[in-house]
Parts: C-alpha cells; sequence; structure tokens
C-alpha cells in the first residue's frame, strides 16, 4: 500500500524529502497508519521508492522530532499516540440529510453580477505556444532574490516585528520602500499616511468602491474593459457608464456628463493595451476639477515601456487630490504574489484602513516584509530592468508575427503592456477562433467579455507575450492564422 501512498514526483520542482515528508503526514491525517501500525523501515521505503536511505532518514527525524512518529531503538517507526488528541472524529461518509435544506437561492441576496467570466481548459499552461495575457513566464520569476529576501524576513531579528496581529496596519518598512523607490519612478511623491496595502488590484478596486460609490452614484469605464471591474461597482449599487477607447486611450465626451468617478488604465488600457496620450490627459483632469470628480487610475503595467520616453502615472500631474492611484506587483513578481497599494489623501485611506480591517484585518505581514526587502535590496528595479529588455524582445517579434501572418488583424502597436489587442474582419467568431486555435496548440482569449454589447463585438482577440518565449512567439501566431483560414 505505502507505494501507492507515497509517489512521488521526481519532475515536480518538489525535493524528494518535502515530497515524502507530505506524503506520510498526508497520509497520517487520513487515518491510514494508526497509533499500534507501524510504518515501513527506512530500508524497506527507500528500495521501493528508489532514494537514498539517507532521504527516508531525514523525514522520520523531522517527523519524531515534531511528535508526529515515534520510535524505539531496534523497532519500526509508529505514529505518536498523541497526535489525534486535539482532532474531533470525523467519517469519511457525508452526515445523513434530516428535514428541509436551506433554499440557497431565496436566501443569497446579492449574487455576483455581471457575467460569469469565461474559465480557461485545464490545460493551457501545457499549450505549447501560450499567449495567455499578464502571466509571468516561470523562468523570468526572479527565484533566487525572492527566496533570499523570505530567509531575511524569517532572521530572529525580523521576528520581531511581522508575526504580531498588526491592528489593521502595514509593514512601515514596506510603505517607507514604496514611497522612496516605487512610486517616484512613477512620478509619485506621498507621505506615508496616504498609503493602503492591499491584497492587489482587484481588492483595491473593491475597497475604494464600497467606500465611494452607492446607488446615488455613476461610475464612467472604459469600453472595453476588463469583464471583472464592472462588478465591483455594481455590486455597492452604482450605475456604469460606458466611455469608448482607441488607439489613444480612454475618450473623454459627453458620456462623462453625471459621473462622478471614471475608472481608467493611462499606461495600458486593459484589453487594447492603448496609452493615454497626453492632451486627454489634461482633459481629464481638467473634467474632474470642474465636475467635482474623481480619476480612479489602475496602473497596472505602467512600468512596462518598449519605446520612447516612459510617461509619469496621472497621479504625478495630479494637483488637487481628483486622482486616486493603485498598482500591485502583479507585474513584477506574477499574480501568485498577490500585493498591491492605494495612494489616497489621508483622510479617504484612514476609512480604507478601516474598512479593509473589517473584511481582511491586515495583508499578510510576512508576505509585506518580504516585499520590503525585495524592494530595499534593489531587487524590484533590477528585475524590472530585466523584465523590460525581455518583453521589448518579445513585443518586438510578435510585431513581426502579426505583420507576416495575420496583417488584417493589427490595429496598433502599443507603447508598453503586455500583449496586444487583435480585430479580425467583421462576422467572425472569436470564441469559436480561440477554441480552434487549442486544436494548434494556442490558447488565446476571445475578446466577448470585455464588452458591455458583447453580441456586436464577436471580432476580437487578446493575446499576451509575457508566458511565451521569443523563439515560439512566430510559430504560435502561424497557428492562429491557420485556425483563422479554417474558420472561414
Amino acid at each position: 500500500m505505502h507505494k501507492a501512498l507515497f509517489t512521488l514526483d521526481r519532475g515536480s520542482g518538489i525535493s524528494l524529502q518535502d515530497q515524502l515528508r507530505e506524503k506520510i503526514a498526508t497520509a497520517i491525517i487520513d487515518g491510514y497508519y494508526g497509533p499500534q501500525r507501524p510504518l515501513p523501515s527506512t530500508r524497506r521505503l527507500a528500495q521501493d521508492l528508489k532514494i537514498s536511505r539517507n532521504t527516508v532518514n531525514a523525514v522520520y527525524q523531522s517527523l519524531v522530532e515534531e511528535g508526529i512518529l515515534t520510535s524505539r531503538e531496534r523497532s519500526h517507526y509508529r505514529v505518536s499516540p498523541d497526535i489525534n488528541m486535539n482532532r474531533a472524529a470525523h467519517s469519511m461518509e457525508p452526515a445523513a440529510s434530516v428535514g428541509a435544506r436551506p433554499q440557497w437561492a431565496v436566501k443569497i441576496l446579492r449574487g455576483s453580477a455581471g457575467p460569469r467570466i469565461d474559465t480557461p481548459p485545464p490545460d493551457w499552461k501545457r499549450q505549447p505556444y501560450n499567449f495567455v495575457f499578464g502571466e509571468l513566464d516561470k523562468s523570468l520569476f526572479p527565484l533566487t532574490a525572492w527566496r533570499h529576501c523570505s530567509r531575511q524576513t524569517l532572521a530572529k531579528t525580523q521576528l520581531e516585528d511581522w508575526p504580531w496581529d498588526q491592528s489593521g496596519d502595514d509593514d512601515p518598512m514596506l510603505i517607507e520602500q514604496l514611497r522612496r523607490v516605487v512610486l517616484p519612478m512613477r512620478g509619485i511623491r506621498a507621505r506615508s499616511e496616504e498609503i493602503l496595502i492591499t491584497a492587489g488590484t482587484q481588492n483595491s478596486i473593491f475597497l475604494l468602491a464600497s467606500l465611494l460609490t452607492d446607488a446615488r452614484t455613476t461610475v464612467a469605464l472604459e469600453e472595453p474593459s476588463n469583464p471583472e471591474i464592472r462588478p465591483l461597482f455594481e455590486f455597492s449599487g452604482a450605475g456604469i457608464r460606458a466611455v469608448p477607447v482607441d488607439e489613444d486611450g480612454i475618450r473623454p465626451g459627453e458620456e462623462l456628463t453625471g459621473c462622478g468617478y471614471c475608472y481608467l488604465r493611462p499606461a495600458a488600457q486593459s484589453p487594447t493595451v492603448a496609452r493615454l496620450v497626453g492632451a486627454r490627459r489634461g482633459a481629464l483632469l481638467d473634467w474632474a476639477q470642474a465636475e467635482d470628480a474623481v480619476l480612479l487610475e489602475n496602473d497596472d503595467d505602467g512600468e512596462f515601456n518598449y519605446r520612447g520616453d516612459t510617461m509619469p502615472a496621472l497621479k504625478a500631474q495630479d494637483s488637487s487630490e481628483r486622482v486616486i492611484y493603485f498598482a500591485s506587483f502583479r507585474g513584477i513578481l506574477g499574480a501568485g504574489i498577490r500585493l498591491g497599494y492605494i495612494v489616497a489623501p489621508a483622510p479617504v485611506i484612514h476609512e480604507l484602513r478601516h474598512l479593509r480591517r473589517r473584511v481582511l484585518r491586515h495583508v499578510s505581514s510576512n508576505l509585506q516584509r518580504t516585499a520590503a526587502w525585495f524592494i530595499a535590496g534593489g531587487y524590484y528595479e533590477s528585475t524590472l530592468l530585466r523584465l523590460n529588455k525581455a518583453y521589448r524582445a518579445r513585443w518586438a517579434a510578435m510585431w513581426q508575427a502579426l505583420g507576416d501572418h495575420l496583417p488584417e488583424a493589427v490595429t496598433f502597436q502599443p507603447p508598453g503592456g503586455q500583449g496586444y489587442w487583435l480585430r479580425f474582419p467583421e462576422g467572425t467568431d472569436s470564441a469559436a477562433l480561440a477554441k480552434r486555435c487549442l486544436e494548434h496548440g494556442v490558447f488565446v482569449t476571445g475578446g466577448v467579455p470585455w464588452f458591455s454589447t458583447a453580441p456586436e463585438r464577436l471580432n476580437h482577440l487578446r493575446i499576451g507575450f509575457t508566458a511565451i518565449q521569443e523563439q515560439h512567439i512566430a510559430a504560435g501566431i502561424e497557428g492562429i492564422a491557420a485556425a483563422l483560414r479554417e474558420a472561414c
């Protein structure tokens, strides 16, 4: 039995010792090994799993030291008799139903608003040509640096700071590093009391929508825009006004009339990747001043620039507190690191902190301190330089491949961001095209969910270059072109 229970994956990237320890612990928790049943001997387990006996010994000894196993000289290792003292008895079978179940369709008063987001197929990561948008190529993750910073966070001298309940406060070291290093790179100066740490950009938007909007509020959203943004404002009861976007960013016009807030991504609009041009930036700031409105600036991907000078954040031009700024570490560290920040006037941050405390208490202090060391050690800037270099090459390679194989679908070349927005001839069903692309080993995302008038906008695809290596881009674009020919 233990061969099946303790099967190890030599290609997982996790050490055999760590895998074996987790497998043994799971088998004990699941009841396969009780206090009276001995575990396999170190010699036998090493032979059966074809691993070093030293590895098995190290695992067994670590479990003994933690009180999970017991051992006696010339005897098998056994589960400690105390291991189940603090665990309630449970059954693997569900309890029999007694009486009527709750009518959840009636009790759920606030279902998730907006259209359901398309879920990628289970094997999307294994596609040879993966044009997923906004995900980090694992070869570019700063693993050595992040591991080093994590070890620094776990040093004994640091344990005086982060393991305790922060009562809603943020790590002062991270706040200081954001103030001194990260925000000035986007042209922003802020005081400590004007910064709040969040669990990523989506959490930032939810907090802002909950604090600032209700049924009396109208929020302007870019059209097209991320389909996960609209429900966050609708959940608070706010009305939504769609404002069109072209290759120069959001087009301020009559759609803004009566809006109290405007959500936008000036540096790299999602999904079009358009950058807001200077004249429109000034027009939006003037509109906010004249109408007593506020701009909600999402600056994710603002750090990536491949052509010309880097444009500062819109917040950098704000002289009258009309811009609330937020961003995250997703572009640098990947989607798995849920860490973001909001920059806003101190009274707004004060209320956001109280609101966050009610739903989250505070963002992981361990994660905050690790990120602080990452910035303080110069790794943030060096990683950003390395990513910009790698992405610039992929941005150029994708532009070349699109010109060679899909010239009719190219709208414009964005100056930054993480991908391209394609528009195919009218009548093209992008959802069907995306499915056909999978037959060629190509993963892309159809554009329909990004439009509030989806039935009229079937002919767009969103393709990213951050998760695919440069040498595979041309073949992947050829695959899209082949799928398009088959669909016609």
